[in-house]
């Protein structure tokens, strides 16, 4: 992909926000869309083409999702600014107002709060719903593991020795989670911290942010180490929700079942899984680790 939007993009975004950015650059922090930053001499756009093979079989990317999620959000100061959603000969797009803060420069604290504050909302058009519990985590490892050429690190052996454990339920009434909230994807601004990157949301168990956050794997891949058990803890007593905190605990062992055959799918795909991923995601889905937590 070049410095420059394709052209007919640029044309696109001149004629959907009446205005044509002065100078373009190319953004290098999405990993499954394209994005560039328009500088306007005033507020900054961001035009953030979808890209074919953004989805994978454990984030979606869809970008009418993410457009009414920024339109109900950006007003919040939780998501950015929507501006336009314009389809063309590149493809469809997004414009939406550009965060000035740096990606990541959040606390664990920050991260946590803006989560809980984020599950608590009900938005007007809700995205659609997630099946949640461990029955429904333990399908989608099979099935993401299903795309797998091999299992070398035994993920299948786990999801069934799991298959034998007491089921736990769905959430009664699904939150809306942004389903990708790893350290890339939170800015912090002069007005507050912000959540970008909304192309997979949905209306489920607030656990699986919590999940995504504590993941090993997440955790190498966009922090560049593992937390340490002081920074987990400080995570969830910052989240200020008992009832889900103890939730996720019990539901802890199934998000990394499920994040193990994601890791495998990586490596297999060229993703950018590390050598030990699927191992750390099966040593965190033992019980005895997660007892800690």
């Amino acid at each position: 992909m070049t410095s420059l939007p394709p052209q007919s993009l640029i044309a696109a975004v001149e004629r959907a926000v009446g205005q044509l950015p002065s100078q373009w650059e190319k953004l290098l922090g999405g990993r499954s869309n394209a994005l560039w930053r328009g500088r306007t001499g005033g507020a900054d756009l961001v035009a953030k083409l979808y890209l074919p093979s953004g989805a994978t079989p454990l984030f979606p990317n869809d970008p009418a999702a993410e457009h009414q999620i920024l339109q109900d959000l950006g007003p919040l100061g939780l998501a950015p600014e929507a501006l336009a959603h314009i389809h063309g000969e590149f493809g469809t797009a997004l414009i939406y107002r550009y965060v000035d803060g740096q990606a990541g420069d959040v606390t664990l604290t920050d991260l946590a709060k803006v989560l809980r504050r984020v599950h608590q909302l009900q938005p007007e058009s809700p995205p659609g719903l997630m099946p949640s519990g461990s029955e429904a985590l333990l399908r989608q490892a099979s099935e993401i593991l299903s795309r797998c050429q091999d299992d070398p690190h035994g993920v299948a052996a786990r999801i069934e020795a799991l298959r034998h454990a007491a089921p736990i339920d769905g959430v009664e009434t699904p939150a809306l989670i942004h389903r990708d909230p790893v350290w890339t994807n939170v800015v912090r601004s002069s007005s507050g911290v912000v959540l970008i990157d909304w192309q997979c949301p949905a209306m489920s168990d607030p656990c699986e942010d919590i999940a995504i956050v504590l993941s090993p794997f997440m955790q190498v891949t966009y922090l560049g180490r593992r937390l340490v058990m002081q920074e987990v803890q400080e995570f969830l007593k910052s989240y200020s929700c008992a009832e889900t905190v103890a939730r996720y605990r019990t539901l802890a062992p199934f998000f990394a079942a499920r994040m193990a055959a994601y890791a495998q799918w990586c490596a297999e795909a060229g993703r950018g899984a590390a050598k030990s991923a699927v191992q750390d995601e099966l040593r965190f889905s033992e019980v005895s680790e997660i007892s800690e937590l």
